[in-house]
This record gives structure tokens, sequence and C-alpha cells, in this order.
């Protein structure tokens, strides 16, 4: 599966995408709005 197929797929689930450094490759991270994964959560907190 393409990253167009990807993103379209996200789209029509009502999910986030973004981008993410990884120390090998940069990784896809798709994510549900509803539920964003803690390290983003704590990335945002003051």
């Amino acid at each position: 599966m393409n990253s167009y197929a990807l993103f379209k797929n996200c789209l029509n689930q009502d999910c986030q995408m973004g981008w993410l450094p990884d120390p090998e490759e940069r990784s896809l991270l798709i994510h549900s709005t509803a539920q964003p994964p803690d390290f983003l959560q704590a990335e945002q907190a003051p």
C-alpha cells in the first residue's frame, strides 16, 4: 500500500497523519484524533 492509499484511508477514518523523526528512518504515524498516542500528549504538556 502506497502513502497515498494510507492517506486516503486515514481521511476516511477521521485520523491525523504526521511524520516522526526516527533514528534510522522517518516513519509515518497515523493515529486517531480521538485518542492521540501518549508521547504526543506528553510533548504537548506544559
